[in-house]
């Protein structure tokens, strides 16, 4: 694991020693979360939103986890967003990973639940494919 809590931009990610050590495509499948201009989404291309949510955030913490020489997830930890609804939480609020086997990325938002008190997290995962003959331009 390898640890980030100062990148100040996106552009950050592909300039980080951990991130631009391999292009290989075992890694293409984060290009293509982090820097893709368009996704596949219904059967149309459509503006990559998954860029935004991996935009570093004053106190949040990345973690890489790889697989041998591969990157298999990436997660951001930020605590502030669940202490300030007092929900006891101790995951990830971001989580993006990749199936090596099924070519599918995983995308897990968390967020504190909208009942009152609030008492847990809500996840909402989204599932991608990834097709890497398209290299790091697109995911589906």
């Amino acid at each position: 694991e390898e640890f980030f809590s100062q990148l100040v931009s996106l552009s950050g990610w592909s300039d980080s020693q951990t991130y631009s050590s391999s292009t290989s495509v075992c890694n293409g499948w984060l290009q293509s979360v982090l820097f893709g201009k368009l996704i596949v989404r219904r059967k149309r291309w459509v503006k990559n939103f998954l860029r935004s949510l991996f935009v570093p955030k004053i106190g949040q913490t990345a973690v890489v986890k790889r697989h041998g020489h591969s990157i298999s997830t990436l997660e951001v930890w930020d605590s502030s967003i669940f202490s300030s609804h007092h929900v006891e939480y101790s995951g990830p609020v971001l989580q993006a990973s990749f199936d090596k086997s099924s070519s599918s990325v995983s995308i897990t938002l968390a967020h504190p639940c909208a009942s009152s008190p609030p008492s847990s997290a809500a996840k909402l995962e989204l599932v991608f494919h990834y097709h890497p003959a398209d290299g790091y331009r697109e995911a589906y």
